[in-house]
């Protein structure tokens, strides 16, 4: 159903994309009247005029042209300045078109309000022969004026974005502070250390107030530079403690795995409030199957504020960091809730700690102890839907066609399992045990998903279960393996005391000693078994710094602070700043999409961008403007790609002409002109394509 409130966000949309294309050919238009080129048209849009306005003219639907022309031609026959039967000289019309106090060029909406153009008198984008032998042509000006009129919209699209971001900072603008919301255990943040080498980890809570020197402004400004940083060198980062002390750690951000498109990183996320989303910006899908997600995720609804933790008074302040306090100390128990729901009534929500996921592809290992994976969620497209559900855990998997079975398989074991399958097009049952301890398996099914283009899977994410102790396998040399565990083992004590969950192995383990001999008990298929266990330091470090979270994270909202300030000059180099991310981040998206990190089907069309844009307009003037100025410094970059038929490839002929001096022959440019037109149309289409599919849930 469409509303009228929809209804005004797309009109608003639309009449500042106008203005963004507006602005982007008004540079084409200015730098061409700089350089003494003839302008014919100045339109916005494609198609046929909606109306048109010329001076000396006026308004007039359609076109102007016929009326000047046919003036212009009287003109000139009553004063016969042209020999009979020849055709005025370009002199003589320009003259007669200012004597008659006309313009020269013709201002014009379009109906199709996607594009706009500059049309030039000696240039044509889609045709290379539309040279004129007039002085003022375009084609007749020298190489480096015709480089400023090409490059000229893509300028004045960077200037409108810097701009743009100016404004949204003066007026205000709420966006993620560069505080720690999150840690992944075993990343570079978990590695942080002093000056002196001794280690300090991020941890929630942590403000980081610059990096490698330059200041951080918000979480996306910190997650761009250390995107773009190197690799491999420690780097320094000042950082104030939630108690307001101030010091300068040091980090080492990689990648999180040997995939050289993947982005380097710290391995932090951004923090969370302690409340549901904002009721109004929350549009309820009816399609969407909630039994494909963890109960936990639907624990706090729009308009929910969480008001307690374990009975303690929470506020919006430290809300975030004592619930993460609260799941380092559950040792794995259930964790109650306060609620308050968006009627001013309060409810109790319990909810489910579990292991923070570890950095890049790594398995989660307690001193080289592999738990069981289990089921976190379910994607719609999955084919082992209605038969697996969230929290059963994977004890056994079979291939229906070798009828092999892997007992209690790792992690690692399962997605080889799943994978070799997908490839041979055979199928797979999984046996599950689900939370009230009852075992069942499934029928046959055939891996289909396709993970990524080399990889089958089931369309499932996967945890651990940590609320047993049962050991699905052992790292190769680690402090397990050297004590002789083996799979399928169940720990019943560690260190002489008992344990009934991954959480009390943990933290047994993180209060041992390097070198201790820790005698670890289990039950296996011959009986009860001890093996002396020797940890390491970083055997104990690893337990030490692992960290936690809980399926509710994905129904918080994030934190967002008022990012403002009354000064222009600052207010500017934040614009300037912002324009210059964004511009970089598109160049890293479109090299990781070509390089494969990134699937095209991220990427958004007309119908996307529409989509979003007045999803954004809806949230106020501010988030609109913000928007138009991200819009306006992509289209900068999407113009001055080198392929022809837009400003790049444009700038891309003039640069082979400076180079050979002279120009590419017409029958190249046209081959290329056409390829890049087909190229921009199988783009548009497939894009386009994806807009659907997504806006019918299909992808």
């Amino acid at each position: 159903m469409i509303y009228l409130a929809d209804v005004w966000h797309y009109a608003l949309l639309i009449l500042g994309c106008g203005f963004v294309i507006f602005f982007h050919e008004l540079g084409h238009f200015l730098a061409a009247k700089y350089s003494g080129v003839k302008v014919e048209q100045f339109a916005v849009g494609f198609g046929p005029a909606v109306f048109a306005w010329r001076k000396g003219v006026g308004f007039r639907p359609m076109t102007t042209t016929p009326e000047m022309e046919q003036r212009t031609a009287d003109y000139l026959a009553d004063r016969k300045l042209s020999p009979p039967g020849e055709p005025p000289t370009p002199r003589e019309t320009d003259s007669a078109i200012a004597a008659l106090g006309l313009g020269e060029t013709e201002y014009r909406l379009n109906w199709l309000p996607l594009g706009g153009y500059v049309k030039m008198l000696g240039q044509d984008d889609l045709n290379p022969e539309a040279a004129s032998n007039d002085p003022r042509a375009f084609n007749n000006k020298p190489v480096r004026k015709r480089m400023l009129i090409v490059s000229a919209g893509v300028v004045m699209n960077i200037i409108l974005a810097a701009i743009g971001f100016m404004i949204v900072y003066l007026l205000g603008f709420r966006t993620a502070p560069a505080v720690v919301g999150g840690v992944m255990a075993d990343s570079p943040a978990s590695f942080a250390e002093r000056a002196d080498g001794t280690r300090c980890p991020l941890v929630v809570g942590d403000r980081i107030l610059s990096y490698d020197g330059k200041p951080v402004r918000d979480f996306i400004n910190l997650s761009m530079n250390v995107a773009l940083g190197e690799e491999g060198r420690n780097v320094p980062i000042v950082v104030r403690h939630r108690d307001g002390k101030v010091e300068t750690l040091y980090v080492l951000p990689r990648r999180p795995g040997d995939d050289p498109q993947d982005l380097v990183s710290l391995g932090v996320f951004p923090p969370l409030e302690l409340r549901g989303p904002n009721p109004n910006e929350v549009v309820e899908d009816q399609s969407v199957d909630r039994a494909l997600f963890p109960a936990d995720a639907d624990a706090i609804k729009p308009g929910d504020q969480i008001t307690a933790i374990n009975g303690t008074p929470v506020g919006k302040s430290d809300g975030y960091w004592m619930l993460n306090q609260a799941y380092a100390n559950s040792d794995g128990q259930p964790i109650a809730l306060t609620v308050r729901g968006a009627n001013g009534i309060d409810r109790q929500e319990n909810i489910e700690p579990h292991f923070q996921m570890m950095y890049g592809v790594q398995d989660t290992a307690f001193a080289g102890m592999l738990p069981r994976p289990t089921i976190e969620l379910i994607l719609p497209q999955s084919p082992a839907r209605g038969q697996v559900h969230p929290g059963d855990v994977i004890t056994g998997i079979s291939n229906a066609a070798t009828h092999t079975t892997i007992i209690d398989p790792t992690r690692q074991a399962l997605v080889d399992a799943l994978n070799s399958a997908g490839d041979q097009e055979q199928s797979i049952v999984l046996t599950l045990q689900d939370a009230s301890g009852a075992t069942h398996q499934t029928s046959p099914i055939q891996p289909s998903y396709q993970v990524t283009p080399e990889r089958h899977g089931l369309g499932i994410q996967l945890g651990i279960d940590d609320q047993s102790t049962v050991v699905s396998g052992v790292q190769p040399d680690s402090a397990a393996a050297k004590a002789g565990i083996q799979s399928g083992w169940r720990l019943t004590s560690v260190n002489g005391q008992p344990v009934r969950n991954w959480f009390m192995v943990r933290k047994i383990l993180a209060d041992c000693s390097a070198g201790q001999n820790v005698p670890i008990v289990a039950e296996t298929s011959t009986g009860p078994q001890t093996a002396p266990m020797v940890l390491s330091q970083a055997d104990i470090d690893a337990m030490r710094y692992m960290t936690f979270t809980s399926d509710l994270s994905a129904s918080l909202q994030q934190l967002e602070e008022l990012r403002q300030t009354n000064n222009p000059l600052i207010a500017a180099e934040w614009g300037v700043l912002d324009t210059r991310d964004q511009i970089v981040q598109f160049y890293l998206t479109l090299r990781r999409m070509f390089g494969g990190s990134v699937s095209y089907k991220e990427a958004m069309g007309p119908i996307g961008i529409f989509r979003a844009g007045a999803a954004y307009a809806g949230k106020g003037p501010v988030w609109l403007i913000w928007f138009l100025s991200m819009i306006s410094a992509q289209l900068a970059c999407l113009n001055f790609l080198p392929i022809p038929v837009v400003d790049g490839g444009l700038f891309m002929f003039l640069v082979v002409e400076k180079i050979q001096g002279r120009q590419l022959s017409m029958n190249t440019q046209k081959i290329v002109q056409i390829v890049g037109l087909a190229l921009i149309l199988s783009v548009f289409i497939l894009v386009t394509y994806q807009d659907v599919l997504r806006w019918l849930g299909k992808a």
